[in-house]
């Protein structure tokens, strides 16, 4: 029986287990993001902080669902079939 494209994204190596996640590219981005969000804290008070931190999490919930569309494209293209689902 074929898994399903879920199984297989939850099955799938998560994005801190990985590579990129150690690499330096990454960790520079990561120091800019914590940068700017202190001086965005320093700059507008705690308030701006809580609101970009909901504002990161509906960022994040939208970039897993993109994830999710590229991981289901790339399975497809490597199973040989054409086009989007």
């Amino acid at each position: 029986m074929k898994k399903s494209i879920e199984e297989l994204y939850r099955q799938a190596k998560r994005f801190d287990e990985g590579g990129i996640y150690q690499s330096e590219e990454y960790n520079a981005i990561a120091r800019k993001q914590r940068e700017l969000y202190k001086n965005l804290r320093l700059l507008f008070g705690p308030t701006a902080g809580a609101l970009l931190e909901e504002y990161t999490e509906a960022l994040g919930d939208e970039c897993e669902l993109e994830c999710r569309h590229f991981f289901e494209q790339g399975y497809r293209l490597g199973q040989g079939h054409t086009g989007q689902v």
